[in-house]
Order: C-alpha cells, then sequence, then structure tokens
C-alpha cells in the first residue's frame, strides 16, 4: 500500500486525508505492555499506517495527563500501555499534594533557621556565633529527630546555645530563644541566603529543573550538579516529596486517571543500599526507575522496596516480594517473571528456579554493580525454543551475559559483555565506553564471530540494520551505511523504538539537565534521513512507547499521548482506462465520505475545475473522456500536501527529450526530462515506452525521479529522428491514452574538465558574479533544484548546520529572495562526498562549487561518470576561508571531495554549486 500523494506525482496526483477526516479509535495493543515491546527488542510489529512527516508543532495531541512528576521528581520509568491504560511508576509525589511542588514553606525556613522581622543587629550577633570556631561541630536537622533530642545528645552543643542566649538582653533571649537555638544548630544556608530564599515561599514549580532555573544565581545557588539542581538545595528539595512505590493508571483514550496505589518507602534504604560502591544519586537522589510490565490482567511493578503484582482492574495487590531498590523493568513470557536472577510464576508469585551465575553473597552484592541494576533481560527465540537473556550481577567493567532456558533456567552459555540478539546475530560491546563492537552469530550451543567494528554498540535492531543515535549498521557485515556526526560528537535522533519503517527516539539536551526534544527518522541504510522533530518536554531516560498508533511519552511532569497514525487514503495504484481513472482505496481512519469536488483537474493551459468524481465501492472514480491530455488530478483542499496553497500540481508533460550517441562504449541511450518527478514503478518499466524502429531493452530512472534514459538496440546516427510513444499515465490494466515526442539524435559530449580557477575572496555575495545559469545553496528551498541545463545529485552527505554561528556571517551564501538573509546550513560528510553532475545540453558551462572552512586538508578530483578516469584534481587547505572552485565542464562528471585526514574531529562542508557560462580557464 502506498499514499496517493505520493504514488504518481507530477502526473496524476490525489491526496484527500484532509478532506475525510473519519476516524474510528483503535485500541492500544500489546505492543506497549513491556518495556521494549512483547519481544523486548524495540519493534512495534503491529503497527497501522504511521505519518511520514509532522508538523512545526508535532503530531497531534490527543490529551495530556493530570499533574505526574518524573525525573528526580518521580523517576524516569517509561508508560507502558495494554487493555486499553496506561500504567506509570512514580517514585514520589509531592508532600503539598495539588499540580506543583512547593520547595520552600513556612516549615522548613523555620527548620533552616529563618525568622521574620528579627532586628538586624541580632542577626548579626547570631550569625558570627553560628560561623565561629568555637562553635561545636555537631549539626542538627528536622530530618534527623526533633531538636531538643539533638541538645540533649550533644551537650557542648547543648551548653553553647544556652551561653549564647545568657548574654542576651532578657527580653530578646525569652522572644527568640527557640529560634536562636535552632539557628545555631543548623549548617549550609548563610542568613543572606535565607533571606532570598524566602521570596520563593509556597511558590509552586512543575519541576525541580524550574525551580533551579528561578534560584539559578539567586545567593549563590548555581546549575551545576549533573541531574538539574545545585547540592546546596539538597535539604530543600527532599523535603519536598513523600517517597513512595506509586503505580499510576491512565484511560489510554482520554488520559484521565483510573487508579493508584502507592506503597510507602523508607528513605534510608535508599539511602544506604547494601550494594557496596554504588553511586548515591541512583537511588537515593534519583530514585527508582523501572519501567513496569502487564500480562493477562496484572501489573508488574519494581520500586524501591519490592516487586508488587497489581490487578490491572483496580490496582488491587495480589502478591509481592519484598528486596531493595531497582531500576531493571521485568520480562513476562508465557507465565514466567524474570527479574534480577529469579523467575517467578506471573500468576502467583512462587518461585521457580534462580540464575545460578547472579553474583549473590549473603544476600548482598559484592561488586559495585548498579549498572547491572539496570538492565531488565532481554528475550531470545531460536529453534522453537525461547531463552532468556540476563546479565550476572557483575561490576560495570566485569558483567557477563548469561543465556537461560526460559522454563528451567538452565545456562545455555555465558559471554563477557554480551548483547542483544537479532535473529542469529549478536551485537556485543567491549566495555562501557569503549567505542568497539562484535557481531558474532549464535546458538543455542555457542558462537562465532562474525565481524568487528570500531563503534560504540548499536541498541535497536531493525530491517537487518542496527541504529543507534546518528549511526547505522549493516548486521551481516558490519559495514557503516552512515553516521551524523556535529561538533566532533554523535548527532540527530536517538534510536529507541522502531514502527512502520521508522525510528522514534529522544534528541538530548546534553547533561541529563533539561527536558528533553523527540524526533523520528526514516529507518533506511541509505542516508539519514530526518522526518520531525518537536518539543514534549521529554523526561531524560524515560523512553515512549508506541501502541495502537499513538505515542505516549513521559513528559517532565505529566502523560502526554500524541496521535501518529496517519488517517489518510492509501491505494494500491491507479487503473487507468480510455475514459477513467479508478483508485482503489483504503483508509486508515474509517470509511471514505466527503465532499468529492475538492478533487480538482488542471489542465496543461493552467486553467482549474472540479474533477467529475464518485465512489464506486472501495474505488474512487474520476470521469476523463472530455479531457485533453496532459493535465493532472489532485485534491484542492487548501491544506491538502497536493500542491502549495491549494492549487493542483501543474500538468504532466515532457520538457526534453534528446537522443545520447554513445553514452558509454556499449549502449545508446534516450534521455526524457519530465516536466515533474516521476516516482511511479510503471516509469521504469521497458513496456511503458515504444520506440519507432527500435526495441527498449532498459530503462534507468534517477534516484530523484527527474529523468530517464531508455537503452535501445538500436546504433543510432547523428541527426536521425527518433518517435517515442508513452501512456500519458502509468497503466495498470485497460485501454490509456498515449502521447508521442520525438527528437533529433545528438553525439553525446565526452565529459570534460578544465579548471579555471579559485576565488577566496568573493565569500557569500555570490549574486551578479555567479550563478547565472542557476544556483543550488544548501538550505535554501528557493534554490533546491538544479538548473534546467543540469542534473546535480548529493550522495554520501547531509544537510548540515553550521555550529556557533549567525546569518551574519557573510561567509556564508546569500539565499535566494534577498541579499540580507543567508542560509547558515551546507552538505557536510565525514570522509569523502559526492556530486554527480549531469550537463545536459551539450554545452560547456562553468560549475563552481562553493566550499565551507574546514580543519583538514582537502581534495577535489573530478571524474568521468563513465570511465571513472581523474580529469582533474585541486586541494583545499585546511582552515583555508569560504572558497569558490570553479571549472569549465562538459557531460556527466563525478566531483568528489575527500578528506585526507580523520573524518571525526571535522569533515567536508559545500554551501553552493553554481552554473555560469563557461569561463577562462587557468593557465
Amino acid at each position: 500500500m502506498f499514499s496517493l500523494r505520493r504514488a504518481v506525482p507530477g502526473l496524476l496526483l490525489l491526496s484527500i486525508c484532509s478532506v475525510w477526516a473519519g476516524e474510528t479509535a483503535s485500541s492500544a495493543n500489546s505492543d506497549g505492555s513491556q518495556q521494549g515491546g512483547p519481544d523486548r527488542d524495540g519493534v512495534v510489529v503491529n503497527s497501522p499506517k504511521l505519518l511520514d512527516t509532522w508538523p512545526k508543532d508535532g503530531p497531534p495531541l490527543v490529551w495530556k495527563s493530570g499533574f505526574i512528576p518524573s525525573w528526580r521528581d518521580g523517576g524516569c520509568a517509561h508508560p507502558i500501555v495494554a487493555d486499553g491504560k496506561v500504567f506509570v511508576y512514580a517514585n514520589k509525589l509531592p508532600v503539598s499534594g495539588g499540580d506543583t511542588l512547593k520547595f520552600v514553606t513556612s516549615e522548613i525556613l523555620a527548620d533552616l533557621g529563618w525568622l521574620p522581622d528579627i532586628p538586624e543587629p541580632l542577626v548579626k550577633k547570631i550569625e558570627e556565633a553560628r560561623t565561629s570556631a568555637q562553635r561545636p561541630k555537631a549539626r542538627w536537622s528536622s530530618e534527623g529527630g526533633t531538636l531538643d533530642d539533638f541538645l540533649s545528645k550533644n551537650a557542648d552543643m547543648d551548653k553553647y546555645t544556652k551561653d549564647f542566649l545568657a548574654d542576651l538582653p532578657p527580653d530578646d533571649a525569652k522572644k527568640y530563644g527557640s529560634y536562636i537555638q535552632r539557628r545555631l544548630c543548623t549548617n549550609g544556608f548563610t542568613w543572606d541566603q535565607l533571606v532570598k530564599l524566602s521570596k520563593f515561599k509556597d511558590e509552586g514549580h512543575p519541576n525541580t529543573v524550574e525551580w533551579a532555573k528561578a534560584l539559578n544565581g539567586v545567593g549563590g545557588f548555581t546549575i551545576a550538579h549533573h541531574i538539574g539542581i545545585n547540592p546546596n538545595l539538597e535539604a530543600l528539595w527532599r523535603r519536598a516529596f513523600v517517597w513512595s512505590d506509586t503505580m499510576i493508571c491512565l484511560d489510554a483514550a482520554t488520559g484521565k486517571e483510573l487508579w493508584r496505589k502507592s506503597f510507602p518507602v523508607d528513605k534510608a534504604t535508599l539511602k544506604s543500599p547494601p550494594y557496596p560502591g554504588i553511586q548515591w544519586w541512583v537511588f537515593e537522589g534519583l530514585g527508582a526507575c523501572a519501567t513496569p510490565a502487564v500480562w493477562n490482567g496484572k501489573c508488574y511493578m519494581v520500586g524501591s522496596a519490592g516487586l508488587y503484582c497489581l490487578s490491572t482492574k483496580d490496582g488491587t495487590l495480589v502478591w509481592q516480594h519484598k528486596s531493595g531498590p531497582e531500576h531493571a523493568s521485568p520480562l513476562v513470557e508465557d507465565g514466567i517473571l524474570y527479574l534480577l536472577g529469579v523467575a517467578y510464576d506471573a500468576e502467583t508469585g512462587k518461585v521457580l528456579w534462580k540464575n545460578p551465575e547472579w553474583m549473590l553473597h549473603d544476600g548482598k552484592h559484592s561488586k559495585m554493580e548498579w549498572v547491572a541494576r539496570y538492565c531488565g533481560a532481554g528475550l531470545w527465540k531460536s529453534g522453537g525454543k525461547k531463552y532468556i537473556l540476563a546479565n550476572d550481577g557483575g561490576a560495570e567493567d566485569n558483567w557477563s551475559q548469561v543465556g537461560l532456558e526460559l522454563e528451567t533456567g538452565k545456562v545455555v552459555w555465558k559471554y563477557k559483555f554480551g548483547g542483544g540478539i537479532s535473529g542469529d546475530i549478536m551485537l556485543s560491546g567491549a566495555a562501557p565506553n569503549i567505542p568497539i563492537t562484535t557481531a558474532y552469530k549464535v546458538t543455542p550451543t555457542g558462537r562465532e564471530e562474525l565481524w568487528k567494528g570500531r563503534f560504540q554498540c548499536p541498541g535497536l535492531r531493525y530491517q537487518g540494520m542496527a541504529f543507534g543515535r546518528g549511526l547505522c549498521v549493516n548486521l551481516k557485515n558490519g559495514a557503516v551505511h552512515w553516521k551524523v556526526l556535529e561538533n566532533n560528537h554523535t548527532a540527530g535522533v536517538d534510536a529507541q523504538i522502531a514502527a512502520d519503517g521508522k525510528i522514534y527516539g529522544h534528541v538530548g539536551a546534553g547533561g541529563y539537565q533539561e527536558p528533553e526534544e523527540f524526533g523520528m527518522f526514516k529507518a533506511t541504510p541509505e542516508k539519514y534521513v530526518e522526518l520531525g522533530r518537536f518539543s514534549p518536554q521529554a523526561c531524560p531516560l524515560s523512553g515512549p512507547t508506541i501502541a495502537g498508533g499513538k505515542l505516549f511519552i513521559r513528559t517532565m511532569d505529566s502523560i502526554a499521548c500524541y496521535d501518529l497514525q496517519d488517517h489518510g487514503v492509501y491505494v494500491d495504484g491507479v487503473i487507468a482506462a480510455k475514459d477513467t481513472l479508478t483508485f482503489p482505496f483504503k483508509q486508515t481512519g474509517g470509511g471514505l465520505s466527503g465532499d468529492l469536488t475538492a478533487i480538482r483537474i488542471a489542465t496543461a493551459d493552467g486553467k482549474d475545475k472540479p474533477a467529475k468524481a464518485q465512489i464506486n465501492g472501495e474505488n474512487i472514480v474520476v470521469d476523463i473522456k472530455d479531457e485533453a491530455v496532459p493535465f493532472a488530478v489532485s485534491c484542492a483542499a487548501a491544506n491538502s500536501i497536493a500542491g502549495k496553497n491549494g492549487k493542483p500540481l501543474p500538468a504532466f508533460g515532457w520538457n526534453e527529450v534528446r537522443v545520447l550517441k554513445y553514452r558509454n562504449a556499449f549502449e545508446d541511450s534516450i534521455l526524457l526530462t519530465p516536466s515533474a518527478p516521476l516516482f511511479s514503478p510503471a516509469w521504469a518499466e521497458t513496456s511503458t515506452y515504444a520506440v519507432a524502429g527500435a526495441k527498449v531493452t532498459a530503462v534507468e530512472v534517477d534516484a530523484k525521479g527527474r529523468s530517464m534514459r531508455l537503452i535501445t538496440d538500436k546504433k543510432w546516427k547523428a541527426g536521425e529522428t527518433v518517435k517515442v510513444t508513452y501512456p500519458c499515465f502509468p497503466m495498470a490494466q485497460g485501454e490509456a491514452r498515449f502521447e508521442s515526442v520525438t527528437a533529433t539524435v545528438v553525439e553525446a559530449q565526452r565529459a570534460a574538465a578544465k579548471f579555471v580557477g579559485k576565488d577566496p575572496n568573493t565569500s557569500g555575495d555570490w549574486k551578479g558574479k555567479y550563478g547565472r545559469e542557476g544556483a543550488m545553496v544548501a538550505g535554501d528551498k528557493n534554490t533546491s533544484e538544479a538548473p534546467k541545463c543540469a542534473l546535480v545529485e548529493f550522495r554520501d552527505c547531509e544537510v548540515h548546520t553550521r555550529w556557533a554561528t549567525t546569518e551574519k556571517d557573510t561567509g556564508h551564501p546569500m539565499k535566494s529572495g534577498d541579499t540580507q538573509s543567508r542560509s547558515i546550513q551546507e552538505w557536510h560528510a565525514g570522509d569523502q562526498l559526492f556530486i554527480d553532475l549531469e550537463l545536459t545540453d551539450g554545452k560547456e558551462h562553468q560549475v563552481s562549487v562553493y566550499m565551507a572552512p574546514s580543519i583538514r586538508n582537502l581534495t577535489l578530483e573530478v571524474l568521468d561518470a563513465d570511465t571513472k578516469a581523474v580529469l582533474d584534481t585541486q586541494s583545499v587547505a585546511g582552515r583555508s576561508p569560504y572558497t569558490y572552485l570553479s571549472w569549465n565542464l562538459k557531460g556527466s562528471v563525478i566531483i568528489h571531495a575527500v578528506n585526507l585526514e580523520s573524518p571525526e574531529s571535522s569533515g567536508i562542508y559545500v554551501a553552493g554549486v553554481f552554473i555560469d557560462p563557461a569561463g577562462t580557464p587557468a593557465k
């Protein structure tokens, strides 16, 4: 199935998704019932057709839940979708209730030693005593008990405070005595800081990040901590929450809360977990963050105090196992639940078997193994049996993966730093933060090495490829198909979940201090193609869930549901008869209905009128009996993508037809250049064309559908006339209408290149000097198409936004619209970039490549496109300014730019290509 709007662009175009917006409710399916989906591999297997592009603000928002804290304020567990419900685990809830967090209250300020309206001379005296070297070292916090208990256990501090009060005037001692004792016993905040903090009293914030921003720079509080809050503010932050294991259940259709279930947590468990060497923030600061799982009417939640089994109906506790805090998500398969070394009966909670490789020592872990606490188990199917891919609980730099039979727990193999398996291929990293990946062919009895690559192990396997952030690798041979780098770091959308030929994930802000963007890219090995990006304020480390065509994201303070489904009309093709066009259709959002007058016909003379269209069963039938060819059919709705501003696309026709003699040593060909891109498979079929006096043996259509070559069995002579007959639309069956075009045979120009020179002085002010016959400027839509005299194709590169620069930099090329606007984008590649260029009019033209600065030395070769012979070579020194390199070119050539040094730290940047009349060659 393919969309009507992609079926036959430029010839017959019908886009009616904006006319018939009917929609039927789609319940969330099992794809979202546990982390990574039913096979734990991040691949959605039951997805409907999803949108290929998003509006600027992202896909349509269906609903946003009430306040659910995340990140440091509630955890990073992913939302899980099953049985028409959304399940999300929160490890903390606000003390104050409501939909905001209050970090500074009257009670907290009092505990910190704040008292409003106290005389300044007394404040000065108190602060001098509090910071005196004679003050005892013991410090009090309300979290450790009452002040009286503290003083009873610290006689020296008790005496110090009483001596201070004895030196005060009796009225001051009586009025401020209890406050002064409290203030002298506290530590941390200066009086000036307390004064500034008091201005935030009872002020609500949606999350810690926004609160930290509000306080940034106030009283010396800076956002310096890697999880988003200054350590000096921990005392305030910690008291803003009730720590609990809480499961919240929402209606997947509306976002309405259906129920919630909370279990108390002893903060001492989080503060001193039984894991030697563990970082404090993993549990005490961030909290447990395990993603729940749903199976057979039960929700399995792992939190700070144990594993809970709840009824999905109302949250009733079915069974429970107590343990320490965990991050790993439980795996549920065939009624067996596996979590961190233990397999349970998912119905009863009975322990079935234990992983014999799990490193336990008197109930406590003997090594720093906090990384293992993140790693939920994987699932592998081989030879009709199911296996659990588990870790052995080892330390960060010394753990192994264990293959276990699902039913018995029998160990089938154990490998250090194992990895996920796709089919029978396992990808394994060398060690944390070491960019080496090894691929193995795996069986239940062993493995053999297939290949090794120097890159970080990509986590998502999909359609024979392994995808990571900014990386696509061939699973079979390890070939890197593309890599996206920006400022020497991987860039682009992270690969977290795959559905409908697209990959979705977060776009990190860096350092986990800020909410993140979300995006999607095309799951293709050809090149990185980003399809959309928006800012839902996504919670860092909390992955997305896709179920039933909906996207569920945990934001910083809620769960948000977006509609990813494409509710358009899709067809299997077009049946072109003499008097009708018939479009067999299916509609993802429901039955087809609506105003068919929105379907329009545009004739060759530019006139636009309603088409004679009707619905006949599952077909849209358009009557073209009285229409003269060529014409175009489209949807004229104002918001349709059929054409700009609601106008249909131009009628189809051939701009140019030429016969090229001896394109290479073996073939003659006829070059056809259409008026609009052609993507229908019919245009690549030899049966579509008839050439008088010859047989069409092959058809070559370029990647963008801008030209095609008919390879014939006849040796054409210069001056001969050739006649090509073709259907005026691709024909599936029936009697089509035909058009004919004629052309004169000309000798094809052999590729030739003469260097004209380098120009480092004109900079980005190309207008009037370059581009008189055509220009292509990166990032400028108005120059995105090559001029009529040339076909230009960029390969092995991406459009890249120049880092740390502005449009005021005159090195950037002007955009076509005005002299004030400049493009800050370039075509970028790390090691090599190709520009395929064919001059189609048989004439010589000056072609200038505008190179942006690079710190690397580059070489530009001009190659004969047919023989690959080198016609000319030029060099560009590292750190050269913006420079035009110009050649007089003929025929079909390849401009090959090569980075002579490492591509990791810099690369190749092309800002524009310009075509002019032939210039004077350099001497």
